[in-house]
């Protein structure tokens, strides 16, 4: 235990001490003297009894003592107590990338899925999340991070670039999605935009802890330009890094050639392929990922202090009471 304001208590200290001397040497206690005396004949035997003297001075020295083990309580609750404990959190190696096609027919399933991931953020303790969004160029919105309250705020940013972006306009708040993405030729990119969320992850040969790796791929799989990685080479690329793509694919804007080929990179990936329609897509990407096997990591330790006056509050409270119940019966 250390006292943050030690100096409090010195105080404390150097009262009691006085206290305890004036009230020994102006005979604290006593009767007032101000009532209405009482004249009882042959008292004196009593008073001059060394019983009476041992009972007398016991009671003295008793409230003296309890009255002084109070300040001293009190002065050690004033002074701050506060206990020193290390402490470290667990973390769970699994990472999590959301890969987002943002070109305008996406836009309203991607407002959906960011919906769902910040609610699946939420529920995150010590699992690290990335948002990658892609059209002709892909960019990285935030790496992974395990920072939950940076993760909401940046989220919240491209909910509104992507409710600019429904509406026609350029966001004058939030994160400027056509602005950062259409930097080059074509259009939803797929395969360029799947590789750019594999290299997301940290690089496998730097000796990096086994970690589950999933990413959550929203696009219709409508290509328009030429890639510099086909989608099935770049679902090659994620299974060789040991990550499972889950996509969500709005059918009503993909041809079933589409489709299909987007479910079968996927399912090569061993994630899975959902269909827009299905209204458990969203919820079954989290539970299928969320079941994946982890294991909890101590972090980095901390020295947390915590205030811890309690007991000390206690036992002045206690010692208080004491000495007023000592009090009234030497009074009496």
């Amino acid at each position: 235990m250390a006292l943050e304001y030690w100096w409090i208590l010195i105080i404390c200290v150097f009262i009691a001490g006085i206290v305890g001397v004036i009230a020994l040497i102006s005979g604290f206690a006593k009767k007032d003297t101000k009532q209405k005396k009482v004249y009882f004949a042959n008292t004196s035997r009593l008073t001059e009894s060394p019983e009476y003297k041992s009972l007398y001075a016991k009671y003295k020295k008793g409230i003296i003592g309890i009255l002084a083990f109070s300040l001293l309580a009190f002065g050690i609750t004033a002074s701050k107590p506060v206990s020193t404990t290390k402490e470290s959190t667990l973390k769970y190696n699994r990472d999590v990338v959301l890969c987002l096609d943002v070109s305008g027919s996406m836009v309203t399933v991607d407002s959906e899925v960011v919906k769902k991931f910040k609610t699946l953020s939420e529920g995150f303790k010590g699992e690290r999340i990335s948002l990658v969004i892609f059209n002709s160029t892909s960019n990285q919105v935030f790496p992974l991070t395990d920072d939950y309250g940076y993760i909401q705020e940046q989220l919240d940013n491209v909910q509104i670039g992507l409710y600019a972006q429904l509406q026609g306009l350029l966001p004058e708040d939030g994160y400027n999605i056509f602005g950062y993405t259409v930097n080059g030729e074509g259009a939803s990119l797929i395969g360029d935009g799947l590789t750019a969320c594999t290299l997301n992850f940290d690089d496998p040969t730097e000796n990096q802890e086994n970690r589950s790796k999933s990413i959550i791929l929203a696009t219709d799989n409508a290509t328009n330009g030429t890639e510099l990685v086909t989608l099935t080479d770049a679902a090659a690329y994620a299974k060789e890094n040991k990550v499972k793509v889950y996509s969500i694919n709005p059918e009503a804007t993909s041809t079933p050639e589409q489709a299909e080929a987007l479910k079968v990179a996927t399912e090569s990936t061993g994630g899975t392929y959902y269909d827009l329609n299905d209204t458990s897509a969203v919820s079954g990407i989290i539970d299928q990922i969320s079941s994946e096997e982890t294991s909890a990591m101590a972090g980095q330790e901390q020295v947390v202090e915590k205030d811890a006056p309690q007991p000390y509050l206690i036992i002045g409270a206690l010692a208080l009471l004491g000495m007023l119940g000592l009090a009234w019966r030497f009074r009496v």
